[in-house]
């Protein structure tokens, strides 16, 4: 018998040991596999994408984007439902990560075993061995997997999801948790953030690009270039050799590739910013805001604001803020705080619609309902304009002059103030402070504090408090709160003043516009010292306000609502009526109400001329 040379006997030796190691090796595998899974049997199911922090994303009106934000650790990552994603993209995911994803309870043991001939005997790893659901565990807890060890964990924790979750909770999580690059995470803001499209509008070819980047996000980033679209012609070629009947045209290379508009973060929208900067900061216990916002007339509303102001700086007017309300609704349908956000030399990220400024004259109407609502005025009575002390009180007109006798209608309209000043000494439950108050205006002061100056603008009140009180006069004297948020339910009523008082004074403050143009209800205001010019006022089935002025209180002679305010708010409205259908909603109010409008002999009129006034049938 012949003896085995050492050589043979070394080789034998060295085989032994490789199978003992190779044994040993699976051996301590089965076992820690088993011993994990017995006590993870007794574990309770650990969360998916419970406590994951999401983005919170602002929505206009009918759902486009105007802002992204961050979540709390600084990601992009939007929540997104199985529901909601393109069903190709699903198809596309299963083909490039997972065939047998409905077949294996978490691991592909084959695909294990590949991953692990390949890396033992050839040096590296050809394809990967995960499957979507140890996919999601890793990312899910942050596993180091490129040890041993790391990898028997992913491997239990995935057998112990798939025991828990159905597999479309599982590709739920993968879509949410997945990487696209950078601080981007999960499909849905990768769709939005790359290709401006929600996960479920995105195209195949964007599909096919997208699913393969969390492979290796740092280098398959769309804006990475030859890497991208090297993983995405392979995803290409398997999606066409599977489905040969794809509208997809034939790919042979790169450059064969359909080509994709793709953008950047930096190009995000960020639209209606004092809106959105609010509500990201907001204490909402939402993710997904839909505002009452009307993109289009949000656009309308800050271009004329800064193309207006633009226009002034000559004049030191640089500052200006306005509001769309929808009366019907009471949804705000544009809102711009500042005539320019990212100015900071005008303040512009300060809100204008909730600063609280003296509001002028823009209160008068409301005396005016009231008296009308009390019976001391209608319409056509005659006011007394002329120097008058009201308990050590010695108002002054806007102009320094007296007019003498005038018409309620002409005192209102014109914005005298002795007039006005009298009627509200004659309120009575409520008088004009009680009616605020009633009104949801927060006074920080009693009504001693105030005295007939709040008539004249004495308490200050902000843009959004002053939309609500002209609604109310075009909703017949029901008042609501305004809001921001879409498919907020419309809260109940409360009557403020009667249908007919509201109608008499938006009529008693109608102009007509041009010939193709809807009339307007339009009163104006200035405040002491010239710090804040208003204009507040009626178009078709919307309030409109605008301010201007300095956040740093700067006075100018040139803020006063008559000159300034007043052809901002024009521009506006003509603005609105090009480009949106509005209609008016005021004069169809007429046939309901209960009123009778006669012909006064000048019979009735009082000789006194202290008094000057109508006698009215007591109420």
């Amino acid at each position: 018998m012949a003896t085995p040379s050492i050589q043979t006997y070394f080789h034998s030796i060295g085989k032994r040991c490789w199978h003992s190691k190779i044994c040993r090796f699976f051996l301590a595998t089965c076992g820690i596999v088993s011993l994990i899974w017995l006590i993870l049997i007794c574990i309770p199911p650990l969360p998916l994408l419970e406590g994951v922090p999401f983005s919170r994303i602002i929505l206009d009106r009918n759902e486009h984007l105007l802002r992204l934000g961050l979540s709390a650790d600084e990601k992009y990552r939007l929540r997104v439902t199985l529901d909601e994603i393109n069903p190709e993209a699903v198809s596309a995911l299963l083909l490039y990560e997972d065939r047998h994803f409905y077949a294996h309870p978490g691991v592909n043991l084959f695909s294990l075993l590949r991953a692990t001939k390949d890396l033992l005997f050839k040096g590296k790893r050809r394809m990967g061995g995960s499957t979507i659901t140890m996919q999601v565990v890793r990312l899910r807890h942050q596993l180091h997997t490129s040890t041993w060890r790391g990898k028997l964990w992913q491997i239990a924790l995935a057998l112990h999801a798939e025991r828990h979750y159905s597999k479309q909770q599982l590709l739920e999580a993968y879509f949410n948790l997945a990487p696209y690059g950078g601080n981007i995470e999960g499909i849905a803001a990768a769709a939005h953030i790359y290709f401006k499209k929600t996960p479920q509008q995105i195209s195949l070819a964007e599909s096919l690009a997208l699913i393969p980047i969390p492979q290796n996000p740092p280098h398959r980033s769309p804006l990475k270039g030859s890497s991208f679209d090297s993983a995405r012609l392979r995803l290409y070629q398997m999606w066409r050799a599977i489905h040969p009947d794809a509208l997809l045209p034939t790919a042979t290379d790169t450059s064969t590739l359909p080509r994709l508009r793709v953008f950047t973060p930096a190009q995000l929208p960020f639209e209606a910013p004092h809106i959105s900067s609010a509500l990201l900061k907001a204490p909402l216990h939402k993710e997904r805001i839909i505002t009452t916002i009307q993109r289009d007339m949000q656009h309308l509303l800050e271009s004329i604001l800064s193309h207006f102001t633009a226009r002034r700086h000559m004049y030191d007017v640089h500052n200006a803020a306005a509001l769309l309300l929808h009366n019907p609704t009471m949804e705000i349908h544009a809102l711009a705080g500042s005539a320019n956000f990212h100015d900071a030399s005008l303040q512009g990220q300060i809100d204008g619609t909730l600063a609280r400024r003296s509001p002028g004259s823009t209160l008068k109407p409301f005396i005016y309902a009231l008296a009308l609502d009390q019976g001391l005025i209608h319409p056509h009575s005659l006011m007394l304009d002329s120097p008058r002390s009201f308990a050590g009180y010695d108002p002054e007109n806007f102009d320094k002059n007296f007019r003498g006798p005038l018409s309620a209608t002409e005192a209102l309209k014109s914005s005298r103030n002795l007039p006005a000043i009298e009627l509200a000494s004659k309120l009575q439950a409520p008088n004009l402070y009680e009616f605020l108050a009633q009104s949801a205006i927060r006074l920080p002061h009693d009504e001693n504090y105030y005295g007939l100056a709040l008539v004249l603008g004495g308490a200050e009140i902000n843009m959004r408090e002053m939309a609500q009180l002209y609604a109310m006069l075009a909703n017949q004297g029901l008042f609501r709160t305004a809001t921001l948020l879409r498919d907020t339910p419309l809260p109940s009523p409360q009557r403020m003043l009667s249908p007919e008082g509201s109608y008499i004074t938006l009529n008693m403050l109608q102009e007509q516009g041009s010939s193709a143009s809807l009339p307007y209800y339009l009163k104006t205001g200035t405040s002491n010292g010239f710090r804040d010019a208003w204009a507040a006022g009626i178009l078709g089935q919307y309030t409109v306000i605008v301010w201007l002025g300095n956040f740093n209180n700067k006075p100018n002679p040139l803020f006063v609502g008559g000159e300034l305010a007043v052809p901002l708010w024009k521009e506006l409205a003509s603005a609105l009526q090009y480009s949106f259908t509005l209609q008016d909603t005021i004069q169809k109010q007429r046939a309901d109400l209960n009123m009778l409008e006669i012909d006064v002999s000048r019979a009735t009129v009082d000789t006194d001329p202290a008094t000057w006034r109508l006698h009215t049938p007591s109420r």
